[in-house]
């Protein structure tokens, strides 16, 4: 009898969560989304895992802006989440809440890899390369979701369908005519941030790069992105290095088992390297071995 109601049950959960998905997210509110989130996961919220990672003062996080025109960016501001009032609806911030996204950096090649699929940036365009470090102190915990990133535990994906269904949110494309797919995701990040679950409240929110996962045609790929409350960011993270970079061939990825044996025909000219200025300005700087 008890597994006849576990079936049915897990049918009932199955069929809210395509309803709740196939639904037009641009004829719906943000709050409208997070109601009907909290009501498809409120059963299922205790089944959630939460741990906590500890960063380091060896780690580092990568960003990018592309440069418009070819115009450098001359204020370190421009390095930073954009203001409030601008914000726009992202992966993991309502409309007019910032958050600074940047990758959780391993090698400075497999991290702009990442950027570009991120950004979808093209053989000629040009852009900034931002690394930030933990600024004043010698670690910082942050909480992580199990069931979001069950590889960063080196753990089997779960078989939890609360667990399917982040992942499944976080792996759509939002950025093809589906922007508004963000109310999801966003309401998502607050609905985790919030709960009782876990015990560390630092705002800052990791999560699966989901784009490598669709360049690579993988379930999970390793990269790992982490969004920052603007305001946080700025307080713990520090600008550890600038550089003007230029994408020059980008080939397409050639398709095998694994990130590691993913191979791509890609070139990068490294040009100036930003210095920033007591007074917040930018001074770029020539570099005479451009490869360095």
């Amino acid at each position: 009898m008890n597994e006849k109601k576990g079936a049915h049950l897990k049918k009932s959960f199955y069929q809210r969560r395509i309803e709740y998905s196939r639904q037009d997210f641009r004829q719906l509110s943000q709050r409208e989304i997070d109601i009907q989130l909290l009501s498809l996961i409120k059963n299922e919220r205790s089944e959630l895992r939460f741990g906590e990672v500890q960063l380091t003062q060896d780690v580092y996080f990568v960003r990018a802006r592309l440069e418009e025109d070819g115009v450098p960016y001359n204020h370190c501001d421009d390095f930073w989440a954009p203001p409030v009032s601008v914000a726009k609806l992202g992966r993991c911030n309502k409309a007019g809440s910032s958050k600074l996204y940047t990758v959780w950096g391993v090698n400075i090649e497999r991290d702009l890899l990442s950027i570009i699929e991120e950004l979808n940036i093209k053989p000629g365009n040009r852009f900034v390369v931002i690394v930030y470090k933990l600024k004043n102190r010698d670690s910082l915990n942050v909480p992580v979701c199990h069931d979001l990133n069950p590889e960063l535990f080196g753990s089997i994906p779960v078989n939890s369908k609360v667990s399917k269904f982040l992942i499944s949110e976080f792996k759509i494309n939002p950025e093809i005519g589906l922007r508004d797919r963000y109310k999801s995701t966003a309401a998502i990040v607050e609905l985790l941030m919030d709960l009782r679950g876990h015990r560390c409240k630092t705002p800052v929110f990791i999560y699966p790069s989901c784009a490598m996962n669709r360049a690579l045609q993988l379930c999970g790929n390793g990269v790992i992105n982490i969004a920052w409350d603007s305001e946080f960011a700025k307080e713990n993270l520090k600008i550890e290095s600038l550089r003007r970079v230029t994408l020059n061939l980008d080939s397409g990825w050639a398709h095998d088992n694994s990130l590691d044996d993913k191979k791509k025909s890609i070139k990068f000219y490294f040009g100036e390297r930003g210095v920033i200025l007591s007074t917040g300005k930018v001074s770029w700087e020539h570099v005479i071995n451009p490869a360095s």
